[in-house]
């Protein structure tokens, strides 16, 4: 369906300006994006950490809505 495929692009150009648009400590964030059914899902994301800590810490200095989630999820 053309309409998916269009809003699809959108959500994925969403969360391309939103990775390009900040960094924590240096890094940049990058997209990856997953299959939920049928639904294409994209993610900013910084990481991998080693440890949760690790990833609630920079979490919280980006001083954005943040979850930590373990890759595969």
């Amino acid at each position: 369906d053309p309409l998916d495929r269009r809003v699809a692009a959108w959500w994925q150009q969403k969360a391309d300006e939103i990775a390009s648009g900040f960094s924590v400590n240096g890094v940049r964030p990058h997209v990856v994006s997953s299959q939920s059914g049928s639904t294409t899902l994209y993610r900013v994301v910084l990481g991998p950490y080693g440890t949760r800590e690790e990833a609630d810490r920079v979490g919280r200095d980006s001083k954005r809505q943040y979850w930590v989630y373990e890759a595969g999820q």
